[in-house]
């Protein structure tokens, strides 16, 4: 990966920024170890699991900028404009789903691969005027347009087992061409009211309209020959948010803030064998979210404090679901989360600094979701920890006039979670797990050297558990990266 910026400025009014940003990836499989359905440890082994079908995957991303930024005095106007792509590669084994009823029908044992490819192109415009130097009222108001357009394409083959090998008469059982559409217009206005040199009001609002479009193309013996159907979907959407801020002194912050949030629904890229209830697309879900909190620090700075408390009323939840047998996104009914989160630091020198944050998180449904979902009123959303923490220390000292030494200690808990919502088997619960990250380095003239080791003792947490890809009755799942140990060189110029 790697990313270039160009900065010119032709006049004092006048600043133009373009840059490109890229970055390739490369792998031979997935992060995916094979666990013990009833005790979730691994059954084959740290770290393993067992395919018919290799699992590569390829992705290329880049992404162009071009801002421009004019100061006509009282006000300023930005221009930002982006242009993305990404192009996406890779093999996943089928096997469990389509190998049991392909060796049923062809009387012999057989799996299946599922070649996948996905093209996105999005390019998004937005232009901002703001205010400037005024001293009671600050506004900005704006513009904004994105287009998105993206083709996914799949290719359903057989292959023996246990071997792996395709069969030539078994390619092409079924073939899905998938372009959709997505454009979204939308102004803006914030605006900040400085009532009195202790009390701020700011609030903004965002009126929204999106479209969507999609077409599904299927051909192949397993689709029962070519076969198409559409769909398309729209929505004006109106989401604000206001923050009063008081300022008791010149260290500490008291807020509020209440603001509604969206978010699109869209097309679910499922196989024409899917009966009649398993839903081609989602819905949009909305939240309004409820905040007060403090930000303080000591007069010196030796102790700083921040703490929030909040609670979000979710609607039309969209939840990941398997439904038939096919993994898609479909949306619940609603849910809540409240919580507080708190960071705390302290600074007992220059060259020591010692930080604590943690949160406390409730969430959970409040209304059943449909019966194909699984998931009940009081049920815990899915992954989201109760429990989280971070303790940290940070240290720096001058080893001579021109070399400066560095090193830090950080480690992270995870509280136990909840899998997603299965109609079948329900919810299951997965253990807390912790992580320690370390590094120390040193600075000379215009030069960095940092050597680090992250997850130092090399924990196994689990951080999902999949619908698909293990075979022999296992369960595929998600872990935490093993120990990683690397050294990194900067220069400043």
């Amino acid at each position: 990966g790697g990313r270039l910026s160009f900065l010119a400025r032709p006049t004092e009014s006048l600043s133009v920024r373009a840059s490109v940003l890229l970055q390739n990836i490369r792998s031979n499989g997935t992060n995916i170890v094979d666990l013990d359905p009833v005790t979730l440890k691994p059954s084959l082994g740290r770290l393993k699991h067992q395919r018919l079908v290799a699992e590569p995957n390829d992705i290329d991303y880049r992404l162009y900028n071009a801002t421009v930024d004019y100061d006509f005095g009282p006000v300023t106007l930005v221009s930002a404009t982006s242009f993305g792509t990404l192009d996406q590669d890779g093999e996943v084994d089928a096997s469990e789903v389509y190998g049991p009823p392909l060796s049923f029908v062809f009387g012999t044992p057989l799996g299946a691969g599922l070649d996948q490819g996905l093209k996105q192109r999005r390019f998004t415009q937005e232009i901002r005027l703001a205010s400037s130097g005024s001293p009671v009222v600050e506004w900005t108001i704006g513009g904004f347009f994105t287009r998105e357009r993206n083709r996914l394409a799949q290719n359903l083959y057989g292959v023996a087992s246990p071997s792996g090998d395709p069969v030539p008469t078994l390619e092409g059982l079924i073939i899905v061409d998938l372009p959709s559409r997505y454009r979204e217009y939308a102004g803006f206005a914030n605006a900040t009211w400085h009532i009195s040199p202790k009390f701020d009001l700011p609030a903004g609002g965002r009126y929204s309209h999106n479209s969507q479009s999609v077409v599904q193309n299927t051909s192949g013996l397993l689709a029962g020959g070519a076969s198409s159907f559409s769909g398309k979907s729209s929505d004006n959407v109106f989401t604000y948010s206001v923050a009063p801020t008081f300022k008791p002194s010149e260290n500490t912050r008291v807020y509020a803030r209440i603001a509604k949030g969206y978010r699109p629904g869209g097309p679910n890229a499922v196989s024409p064998l899917a009966p009649e209830g398993v839903p081609r697309q989602f819905g949009p879900d909305t939240t309004t979210n409820y905040e007060v909190g403090v930000k303080t620090q000591t007069d010196d700075r030796l102790l700083s404090l921040e703490a929030t408390a909040f609670l979000i009323d979710w609607k039309d939840i969209q939840l990941l679901a398997q439904v038939e047998g096919f993994g898609v996104n479909t949306n619940g009914g609603s849910a809540r989360s409240k919580g507080i989160e708190v960071t705390a630091g302290v600074n007992p020198s220059q060259s020591l600094s010692l930080f604590a944050s943690g949160s406390y998180v409730d969430a959970y449904l409040t209304q059943d979701a449909p019966a194909m979902v699984g998931g009940l009123e009081g049920d815990p959303l899915p992954y989201n920890p109760r429990w989280q923490s971070t303790i940290g220390a940070e240290f720096d000292h001058p080893l001579s006039a021109s070399v400066t030494g560095r090193a830090g200690i950080s480690w992270h808990y995870t509280g136990s979670r909840h899998s997603d919502f299965d109609p079948v088997f329900g919810q299951r619960k997965l253990k807390a797990f912790s992580q320690v990250d370390v590094h120390a380095g040193v600075d000379f003239d215009r030069f960095r050297v940092d050597a680090f080791v992250n997850n130092l003792t090399d924990a196994r947490g689990i951080t999902n558990l999949g619908f698909f890809g293990a075979v022999n009755g296992d369960v595929a799942a998600g872990v935490g990266r093993p120990r990683r140990i690397g050294r990194a060189l900067g220069l400043s110029y």
